[in-house]
């Protein structure tokens, strides 16, 4: 799939989680501390667990996950794996994918919220 269906995808979903969020925490009450605050926190969340994608960082976690499937499935894992090194070796480079247009978007969302909040603030400090 091109990166640009993608992000099209990615913008449509993150702006249906946002509503989603809208309504479930704030009844749909459509104002602009309400809009930047769905906005905000579906995206901060989408930025962190994108990041971390990107990044490989769960590969952190390929050492509790072997030790957990050694315990409970003890000869599978021996069968196909002699230790953690062959397990590590085949199961790393899945953990990283380039991310980079998923973070761009979510940056970018990001930083309508914070406008959004900002104006917010300036109209609430006039009154």
């Amino acid at each position: 799939m091109n990166t640009k269906l993608k992000s099209l995808i990615a913008v449509v979903s993150l702006l249906a989680l946002s509503v989603l969020f809208l309504g479930i925490v704030y009844d749909f009450k459509f104002t602009l501390a309400n809009v930047s605050n769905s906005l905000f926190v579906v995206n901060i969340i989408s930025f962190v667990v994108s990041f971390m994608i990107h990044t490989g960082a769960l590969r952190l976690t390929l050492g509790v996950t072997y030790t957990t499937k050694t315990i409970f499935k003890r000869d599978e894992m021996r069968d196909k794996y002699d230790g953690f090194k062959e397990y590590y070796e085949e199961k790393a480079p899945n953990q990283a994918r380039n991310l980079k247009y998923l973070l761009i978007i979510n940056l970018v969302f990001i930083a309508a919220a914070l406008v959004l909040a900002k104006v917010h603030l300036d109209n609430y400090t006039l009154q």
